[in-house]
């Protein structure tokens, strides 16, 4: 998983804290009835890079229900991230939060094929976003 190589990689650089928002809330401990083997088990996890930040910082990295609505820059060099404004999605109130950022890493995993190679939406797609094939 690419957040994960990403986190692991932060903080055995040196990263004095490391945070992993996802869209999506924790995943069940269980596996759910809608995935059942052989499908993937979409359930909680705990990944070697998360052990490893738990044990080095504490805390588990991962924030779910985040979406991040902008990017601060740093007040001493504009052309720098300082900082993630986020809001956590289903929160009451909607607030938006700061989160001070020097490095931001964005590993959003596939979310469909790119717009760019159906600019004229020509092909039909399924309800996750792929292209619907006649298999």
């Amino acid at each position: 998983d690419t957040a994960v190589d990403c986190i692991a990689t932060a903080v055995r650089l040196g990263a004095k804290s490391v945070l992993q928002f996802s869209r999506r809330d924790e995943a069940p401990k269980q596996r759910p009835h809608h995935t059942p083997w052989p499908c993937w088990a979409d359930t909680y996890r705990v990944d070697y890079a998360h052990s490893e930040v738990k044990s080095m910082h504490g805390r588990d990295p991962r924030e779910y229900c985040v979406s991040t609505k902008s990017f601060k820059p740093c007040a001493e060099d504009p052309s720098r991230v300082g900082a993630v404004l986020a809001n956590h999605v289903g929160a009451e109130g909607g607030g938006v939060t700061e989160y001070p950022a020097e490095l931001v890493i964005l590993a959003m995993g596939f979310t469909g094929p790119d717009k760019s190679v159906d600019p004229m939406g020509m092909l039909q797609r399924d309800a996750h976003s792929n292209f619907k094939a006649t298999y």
